[in-house]
């Protein structure tokens, strides 16, 4: 069944909103080398350790319908952050809370909004030679070794995924499945 909602309603607005900031508010506390884990429960099924801002945006259900879209869209920032970059899909949720809630701060009057989406966008192409200007080349595994330890809090697995990725490159692909 379709249905049907006005976005130009207020209401509207801020339940997306909403459903933006509880999201990314989830997602927050797992950024950076010192962010902790959120327990993801879905129906009918054991709850899930995750410290990985995507995996956690995907499994996220909101009980309101409009809420929950809000949650979706930012889901699909990270989606999208992932497939392009393979990681910063937390912080891709922080800075969109944070352009949102700014946004809506501001107060732009429907008439304006075109100018203001404008302006997002050149603002895009500045963060982008931002994030260039601070990229480290990689060119030892002990920098490779210092990323997974961060990432998984285990020197072992730590050191096999460094040293896997090291002999792979930066072309290869791991992919990690649970066993016995």
């Amino acid at each position: 069944m379709l249905k049907i909602v006005s976005s130009n309603s207020k209401d509207v607005r801020d339940r997306l909103f909403a459903g933006v900031n509880k999201a990314a508010d989830l997602v927050r506390i797992t950024l950076g080398p010192s962010g902790r884990n959120v327990a993801v429960q879905m129906l009918g099924s054991w709850p899930a350790i995750i410290n990985d801002g995507v995996s956690i945006l995907k499994k996220i259900e909101l009980e309101d319908e409009i809420e929950n879209e809000g949650a979706i869209y930012l889901a699909n920032a990270a989606a999208r952050t992932s497939e392009i970059a393979g990681d910063g899909t937390t912080t891709t949720a922080v800075i969109a809370q944070r352009i949102i809630n700014d946004f809506v701060k501001s107060r732009v009057s429907d008439d304006k909004f075109p100018e203001t989406r404008r302006q997002i966008h050149r603002w895009e192409s500045k963060v982008l030679d931002e994030i260039d200007r601070r990229t480290v080349k990689v060119e030892a595994e002990e920098q490779l070794y210092a990323v997974a330890l961060a990432a998984g809090e285990d020197e072992e697995m730590a050191h096999e995924v460094a040293t896997m990725a090291w002999k792979i490159g930066a072309q290869g692909f791991i992919s990690v499945d649970d066993s016995g």
